[in-house]
């Protein structure tokens, strides 16, 4: 049961190979959140699409800024000598209490990456590490989080800083924090591959999404409305009425907006203030609904009922399934089968 998600970017060589630099002090939940998109990239495709390595400056550990240490693959040291001719991408991970002074080994290391052209990125402030190595392009425009802008201002004047969270280019990516850092690795898979994978692992992680507000976890059936259909506003009936007629290719939440004409933040306290939900989630039990029918009553295989609803590979289905309804479509079909 094997489907393979399908690449916007023929060229694109899998899996990607991306490095982050931890410096001391690091911010350990912005790190993880541009991990955690990259990781669950893996999970949902059938095969790894991204190879994911660890460096220190000067020592395998490193302390991160909430005291905890994390043990890195190598230093720098090691990947100077050894693979860092194998990188696709290189970080450079800071964080609040991150010392801006230059460190020798780390500029060494992103002059000699930027010189063999490897593409840069940072979070955070790791952008100072990048602008004292000089291996920034002057047409580049680097997100920093602001308590890091007076200092790169009075510092590197020549620098163009952002005045969005996050900027991501064919060659360079940039975040000023944990939200944006998962933002930042999202637009980098849509771009290296395509929108219906960043849907999958948009699924997975925004059970407890912060815009959404508090939700209830995604569990039991199929969608319970929490207001008779009659008494549904006809602008959230229209959005539901979209959703069903979409399941094999599901709308994004600006799509379905724009087909109602209205803003995405205004789609989304509509399903909250009618069905206590966002559109997504509600989205996506519908999907599941459909799916658990077509599994009873139709002999389609697994995966081409999970395909016929919009997810992107056995594995995204499965997943998505077994956490909805606590079994596994397969677990589902051998107990259709033992009652006939």
């Amino acid at each position: 049961m094997s489907e393979i998600v399908t690449t916007s970017n023929p060229s694109q060589s899998v899996p990607v190979n991306i490095g982050f630099i931890l410096q001391p002090h690091f911010s350990l939940m912005a790190f993880t959140a541009a991990m955690d998109a990259l990781i669950t990239a893996n999970l949902v495709h059938e095969r790894p699409l991204y190879q994911i390595h660890t460096f220190g400056i000067d020592s395998r550990k490193v302390l991160s800024d909430i005291g905890i240490d994390i043990a890195t693959d190598a230093t720098v040291e090691s990947l100077n000598l050894h693979n860092r001719g194998s990188m696709d991408w290189l970080f450079v991970c800071g964080g609040y209490r991150c010392d801006t002074a230059s460190a020798d080994e780390l500029t060494y290391c992103l002059k000699a990456a930027y010189n063999q052209q490897i593409n840069l990125g940072s979070i955070w402030n790791g952008t100072i590490a990048l602008a004292h190595a000089q291996a920034i392009d002057k047409d580049v425009v680097s997100a920093v989080h602001p308590n890091s802008h007076h200092y790169i201002r009075t510092t590197f004047p020549n620098l163009k800083l952002a005045t969005h969270t996050y900027e991501v280019s064919e060659h360079s990516a940039s975040c000023s924090g944990p939200n944006s850092a998962m933002e930042m690795m999202l637009n980098m898979i849509e771009g290296q591959f395509d929108r219906q994978l960043v849907r999958a692992i948009r699924e997975i992680l925004s059970c407890d999404q912060a815009s959404e507000g508090r939700q209830a976890i995604l569990h039991g059936s199929a969608p319970e409305p929490a207001a008779p259909v009659q008494s549904r506003p006809a602008a959230l009936q229209e959005a539901i009425s979209l959703m069903e007629s979409n399941i094999e290719e599901p709308l994004t939440p600006e799509e379905l907006a724009r087909c109602l004409a209205m803003s995405r933040r205004q789609l989304e306290r509509l399903f909250q203030t009618h069905l206590d939900t966002s559109p997504s989630r509600y989205y996506l039990k519908l999907r599941l609904a459909f799916a658990h029918k077509q599994l009873e009553e139709s002999r389609e295989s697994i995966i081409q009922v999970g395909l016929g609803c919009g997810f992107v590979s056995s594995s995204h289905f499965s997943n998505c399934f077994k956490d909805h309804f606590g079994y596994s479509p397969t677990q589902l079909r051998q107990g259709l089968s033992r009652k006939h």
